[in-house]
């Protein structure tokens, strides 16, 4: 897959947030995150207060049952139930506030409306080089 010179330095911003935050290194690169064995997904925040994918790895797509275009830049409340969303919205604002979140758990929709559990999820900010809040983003097993 070919990935932007954009969205390689956004994702650049995914790891090294993600190792800042925990320590630990969460893939090399793009194309090892793409690749990766466990789910992980980012969405940006835009002008317009919306959030929307910028990134969905090969796991991510197949859990939600999306192709690479129809994920990037769909609004990531999408990505859950109408009456899932209060409970989704409540946990990324208490991540903008804590920077991470260990062992999330919530429901999530497919595009075919298949709902499943996200389980043991961490959620963290993606700062910019100067530690301005642009993004988020999500790793799971299962």
């Amino acid at each position: 897959m070919q990935f932007s010179p954009e969205l390689q330095s956004y994702i650049k911003l995914v790891l090294t947030s993600y190792q800042n935050y925990t320590g630990t290194t969460l893939a090399k690169d793009i194309n090892d995150l793409y690749n990766a064995d466990f789910i992980s997904a980012s969405h940006s925040f835009y002008d317009d207060n919306l959030t929307r994918f910028v990134f969905a790895n090969l796991k991510a797509q197949e859990l939600w049952q999306m192709t690479w275009d129809e994920f990037l830049g769909l609004e990531s409340k999408y990505s859950a139930n109408p009456n899932e969303r209060s409970e989704r919205d409540e946990l990324l604002a208490k991540v903008k506030q804590e920077g991470i979140i260990y062992n999330y758990s919530g429901m999530r929709v497919s595009k075919t409306g298949q709902e499943f559990l996200v389980k043991d999820a961490t959620v963290w900010n993606v700062n910019d080089s100067e530690g301005k809040l642009i993004g988020q983003a999500v790793k799971f097993a299962s």
